[in-house]
């Protein structure tokens, strides 16, 4: 039985598009994402920008990728600042461990 929980190991943000696709190193329960934990940064850590999502809509159930269709608010609020999610160096995800779980409830 799977004792360990999803890694999430590469994410990409097109803001033009919307959109947030979250792909994780195993199948996820989707009914489990919690997007409002969801904080896009300009740092690793000791961010000077950062910016939690407010929700947005998926539609995929069950695999190991996720595409999130950002709300309208989340839309402006990453978008109305230079200093977060314009360039690699300058966007980053952090979220504490409950994110979402794996298919057999690991998070």
């Amino acid at each position: 039985s799977d004792m360990s929980g999803p890694i999430l190991t590469s994410f990409v943000l097109n803001i033009d598009q919307q959109s947030l696709l979250l792909i994780f190193s195993e199948t996820v329960n989707i009914n489990t994402l919690m997007l409002t934990v969801l904080t896009v940064q300009n740092a690793v850590s000791n961010a000077t920008q950062s910016y939690t999502l407010t929700g947005g809509a998926y539609f995929l159930q069950n695999a190991s990728y996720v595409k999130i269709n950002m709300t309208m608010t989340d839309f402006f609020g990453l978008g109305s600042s230079s200093a977060i999610g314009t360039t690699v160096s300058n966007t980053y995800i952090f979220f504490p461990s409950m994110l979402v779980t794996d298919i057999f409830g690991n998070p």
